[in-house]
C-alpha cells in the first residue's frame, strides 16, 4: 500500500497522468511507467526526494531506498512550441529520476538517476563532507 501511495502521489506531482498540457502557448504529452531503483548512500541515513519538471519534490525515504518503485517518463509523444531550454529538460527526463540526497554535514547531491523497463537499477551515490 506504502509503495502505490507513493507512486500515485509522484505521478500527481509530475502531472504524469496522460501528459500535461501548460498554460504557456506550447504544450507536451508524454507516456509515463512505474520502474524500481535502489539508492544505497556512503554514509546511509540520508533522506532521498524525487523532483518533478515543476520542482515538486515527493520523499523517497531514508537510505538505503531498496526497490523503490518511481513513475518516469517513458517516452515524449509530442512537444509543440516548446521553448529549446524547456525541450532539452524535458528530453533529459526521459528513463530517469531526478532526486536530491541530503544529510546533515554532508554536501546536498542533485542528479539524474537512469531507471530500465522490467529492470532494478541500483546506484550507489558517495555523499561529500561540508
Amino acid at each position: 500500500m506504502k509503495r502505490f501511495i507513493i507512486i500515485a502521489v509522484v505521478a500527481g506531482s509530475l502531472g504524469l497522468l496522460g501528459g500535461c498540457e501548460s498554460k504557456n502557448k506550447w504544450s507536451y504529452h508524454y507516456d509515463i511507467e512505474r520502474r524500481y531503483v535502489t539508492i544505497v548512500t556512503e554514509p546511509e541515513g540520508a533522506i532521498v526526494q524525487q523532483i518533478d519538471f515543476n520542482g515538486a519534490t515527493t520523499v523517497l525515504g531514508t537510505s538505503p531506498i531498496i526497490e523503490q518503485p518511481v513513475v518516469v517518463i517513458s517516452k515524449i509523444k509530442k512537444m509543440d512550441n516548446m521553448p529549446y531550454t524547456q525541450s532539452m529538460e524535458m528530453m533529459r527526463r526521459v528513463g530517469t529520476v531526478y532526486v536530491m540526497i541530503q544529510k546533515e554535514g554532508f554536501q546536498p547531491y542533485q542528479g539524474f538517476l537512469r531507471t530500465e523497463p522490467d529492470k532494478l537499477q541500483t546506484h550507489k551515490i558517495t555523499l561529500q563532507a561540508k
